[in-house]
């Protein structure tokens, strides 16, 4: 932290400067005057918090751009110290080359990674989470973070840490006034003030500890993860998904070495849809490593979908898929005869389960229907999407009106999602 701990004016290119855009941001902040600019920029008379046009001259008093700019001052700005803000075009050269001349002319220097924000909490502009929640903000790659990170900026999670500090303190006088008033004020009342006080507290800290439990990072960026063995469909249900053909379908085994993701929006919500290598035992280092990382994003996955070709051998799935994923799904059903679908005999019924039948039809009572009447049953067996489904394809989105795997599987996905949001979860560790 040594190195962000100085004084002098810094400046950097706060909006993106790696791409073309209509706007680009140039902060500066730390300088003694406002006139430090007067012989660069063409306004006159600046009025604090208010839009003045400019034009930028270099030293022959040419034109490098014109925008708008907007002076901050101390200690009425982020930092707490005078803020200008240039809004110029938004071409990273043109970006690039006014903040180089400015810096060489003016005597700034570029700001560091975080040092803007740096200044924001020393100046006490900004406590620590509503540092971390910043951070959040600029980074959060779902609703849940987006969320997450503007409660923490308007101290919710900070007022909730006061006011639990606030009912202990309240507790605290409560025993100390049974300890030196008892007599005084009467047993009863101080036993009823003690109890109300401490299932008040209590009610505090039940709250607090619901919102932190669970793998509540994985919430930040969710994962949604397929996994299988090779040849299942994961990648055929991967573009299906996607509607697009982002990852390559093949009838050899092992065309996925690693894998592909992609985000995919789900109602408002966007995940990471992640298509992996197939799981098999393998002598090949290159996808003995790619099996290695589909186990890993299986562990850090939000939703897991386990994709098996029931034409397929898959007996020998391991056990520890079957129990740690959220869906299965049947692919190729409608490509062969339904008499022959064979579940993994370690299935188990507590799992949803979507697929697409073909020619089964509602009240079929063919070999389908008495295959998945034991134990796990017909109804549990087709779940959200019924027998009623036929599908065009491998697995089709609709036909005839009807509503494709995609459609359930996403009601799934939210169900689940929203059920781990609903306490309105810590994500950041410390916190």
């Amino acid at each position: 932290m040594k190195i962000i701990q100085r004084d002098c004016p810094i400046a950097v290119i706060s909006t993106n400067s790696q791409a073309s855009a209509a706007l680009g941001v140039i902060r500066f902040s730390g300088f003694k005057d406002i006139n430090v600019f007067k012989d660069v920029l063409t306004v006159k008379t600046w009025k604090p918090r208010n839009a003045h046009f400019l034009k930028v001259l270099d030293d022959s008093s040419e034109v490098l751009d014109e925008g708008i700019g907007i002076y901050f001052n101390a200690p009425n700005s982020f930092t707490g110290e005078n803020i200008l803000e240039l809004q110029l075009h938004g071409n990273p050269l043109s970006l690039n080359k006014i903040l180089k001349f400015l810096c060489q002319k003016l005597g700034f220097s570029l700001a560091l990674p975080g040092e803007f924000t740096y200044r924001a909490f020393r100046n006490k502009k900004l406590n620590l989470s509503q540092v971390e929640g910043l951070d959040l903000l600029l980074n959060a790659n779902s609703g849940f973070g987006l969320s997450a990170a503007n409660k923490m900026l308007s101290n919710e999670l900070f007022n909730s840490y006061l006011k639990l500090r606030q009912q202990y303190l309240e507790l605290r006088s409560a025993i100390e006034i049974s300890i030196d008033f008892s007599e005084d004020v009467g047993d009863e009342v101080v036993s009823k003030k003690i109890d109300e006080c401490m299932s008040l507290l209590k009610k505090e800290i039940d709250l607090l500890y619901r919102r932190s439990q669970g793998r509540l990072s994985d919430l930040l960026t969710p994962a949604i993860t397929l996994i299988g063995k090779t040849n299942a469909g994961k990648s055929t249900f991967f573009n299906k998904l996607l509607d697009s053909n982002r990852a390559i379908v093949s009838d050899v085994h092992g065309t996925t070495r690693d894998f592909v993701s992609e985000y995919w929006s789900v109602g408002d919500h966007p995940f990471r849809l992640i298509d992996t290598a197939g799981l098999r035992e393998s002598s090949d280092s290159i996808e003995i490593e790619g099996i290695g990382r589909t186990i890993s994003l299986m562990k850090d996955s939000f939703f897991k979908i386990l994709v098996i070709n029931p034409y397929q051998n898959a007996d020998n799935l391991k056990e520890s898929y079957i129990d740690s994923v959220d869906a299965i799904v049947l692919t190729h059903l409608d490509l062969g005869n339904t008499a022959e679908v064979k579940l993994p005999k370690n299935i188990l019924t507590d799992k949803q389960i979507f697929g697409s039948f073909g020619p089964m039809g509602a009240g079929t009572d063919g070999p389908m229907g008495a295959e998945f009447n034991g134990s796990i049953g017909a109804a549990n067996f087709f779940g959200p999407i019924g027998p009623i489904f036929s599908s065009a394809g491998p697995m089709g989105a609709r036909e005839n009106g009807s509503i494709g795997p995609e459609r359930s599987l996403e009601a799934s996905i939210i169900d689940k999602y929203q059920a781990l949001t609903r306490d309105n979860p810590i994500p950041i560790q410390r916190h």
